[in-house]
């Protein structure tokens, strides 16, 4: 997890300065000293690399967090549903006319979260339920450990599948009967820097969890000839229409996209 690395680091670095100390006052000889150098000195900065180059957008809101006084997060999931090189989109129950992968907020199984990590009711989420990581963080300094929390995996969703059924099939844009059996592949994770929202006046964090839903070949055959062109429920959009920002050059129409739908790409 994120917060050992960190720990693992600081003890490296620790260890390198023990053994300069030890060298200076000949507890070491000057070999056995460039030995252990080499070996902790190699060590450190695989670990650094790895960090920077996985966990770059965490660590940089780990650090802007001491700054703020109180942080909005929402930790979510996303689902890609592809048919025919288009993305199947879905309307946005609580933003008028903008369109968004099928997917929503994570919800939690255990309330000691929210004493544990500083949590509250947000305003911007008050019709949320209770249960959705949509919180305030009231402690911006406990973000470290609430992501070390959040990539454990523990005591959260760890599958959309719940909301799978309440957008696409409660929904009746897929037919539950044939799509009963869902198959849902983690694909990535999408950690944005933190932002800040002149809406709620106050920071932003976000995490996203991409899965792939992988049809059978009677579901992907049942998309593939029912569900063509776009309607007021849904919509199909190529990756580059995603990347224009909703824009459709063959209709010459633009669609108002959810800032997340990006993260599927």
């Amino acid at each position: 997890m994120l917060l050992n690395k960190i720990y693992i680091l600081a003890s490296l670095i620790g260890l390198n300065i023990a053994t300069i100390g030890a060298y200076k006052n000949n507890v070491f000889d000057e070999n056995l000293v460039l030995v252990f150098l080499g070996i902790f000195a190699s060590a450190f900065f695989t670990l650094l690399i790895e960090l920077l180059v996985n966990h770059i957008n965490i660590i940089w809101n780990i650090i802007r967090s001491v700054f703020h006084k109180k942080i909005r997060i929402s930790f979510a999931q996303l689902i890609r549903v592809e048919i025919e090189d288009k993305y199947l989109l879905v309307l946005n129950s609580r933003i008028k006319n903008t369109f968004q992968p099928p997917g929503g907020a994570i919800q939690y199984y255990d309330n000691k979260i929210l004493t544990e990590y500083s949590l509250s009711e947000d305003e911007g989420y008050r019709n949320s339920p209770k249960e959705d990581l949509r919180k305030t963080l009231i402690v911006p300094r406990k973000l470290c450990s609430l992501y070390d929390w959040f990539f454990s995996r523990k005591d959260r969703e760890i599958s959309p599948e719940r909301e799978f059924r309440e957008e696409l099939l409660k929904t009746n844009i897929l037919p539950s009967k044939e799509f009963d059996q869902i198959r849902l592949s983690y694909s990535k994770t999408v950690t944005p820097k933190i932002k800040y929202s002149d809406q709620f006046d106050k920071y932003e964090c976000f995490i996203f969890e991409i899965f792939d839903f992988i049809p059978t070949d009677s579901q992907r055959s049942w998309m593939t000839e029912n569900i063509k062109e776009s309607n007021n429920d849904y919509i199909l959009l190529s990756k580059e229409e995603i990347s224009r920002g909703g824009y459709v050059a063959s209709k010459n129409q633009s669609y108002q996209l959810g800032t997340q739908t990006k993260y599927i790409l």
